[in-house]
């Protein structure tokens, strides 16, 4: 069996999106774009990501495989604004948290 098949049953038991941009990055080394862009845009609607600057990088790069232009990346990330936002001060508060430890 295919690591993405065993990625898309472990999905569904997580609450943050990080399996989903797992997954997009397997369609994206494929150059099956289409799926890269549904799974980076999944993984980023769920949100809890521990890299979201790099999740919709990928997405953008997806788009761009794809022959659509960077602006729908750009126009997804600015709808998800809060959810990435939010992961980002997560992940500092982390930071903050263990060089304080």
């Amino acid at each position: 069996m295919c690591p993405i098949h065993y990625f898309k049953i472990l999905s569904s038991s997580r609450q943050d999106g990080n399996i989903e941009i797992k997954i997009g990055t397997y369609y994206l080394a494929a150059n099956k774009w289409g799926n890269a862009i549904q799974a980076f845009k999944k993984g980023i609607e769920k949100g809890d990501l521990t890299a979201p600057q790099e999740a919709v990088d990928l997405l953008a790069t997806a788009c761009l495989g794809a022959g659509i232009t960077h602006n729908l990346a750009v126009e997804f990330k600015n709808k998800n604004a809060s959810k990435i936002e939010s992961s980002l001060q997560l992940r500092n508060e982390e930071i903050i948290g263990c060089m304080n430890a």
